[in-house]
């Protein structure tokens, strides 16, 4: 039997996990500049450093796998 609300959550956790992971340089920048409000530095120059990035873009692969494990297990289970 087809669960629908395990396709349509891991569809969601799909393209957000695997969209961020893509650009997870981008995620981080947007992390480091969130960070940056009510500091003394520009939050225009904040940049991310590189384990910032390798981590961001593990943990949403993580969430991408999570959402493919959903979606397939809608249609199998």
């Amino acid at each position: 039997m087809v669960s629908v609300p395990a396709i349509v959550v891991g569809a969601v956790l799909m393209f957000f996990g695997f969209g961020a992971a893509w650009n997870a340089r981008e995620v981080a920048r947007k992390d480091e500049q969130y960070d940056a409000i009510g500091s003394q530095r520009d939050w225009a120059a904040a940049q991310p450093a590189g384990w910032k990035v390798k981590t961001t873009r593990l943990l949403w692969g993580a969430i991408g796998l999570v959402g493919l494990a959903a979606f397939v297990g809608g249609f199998v289970l």
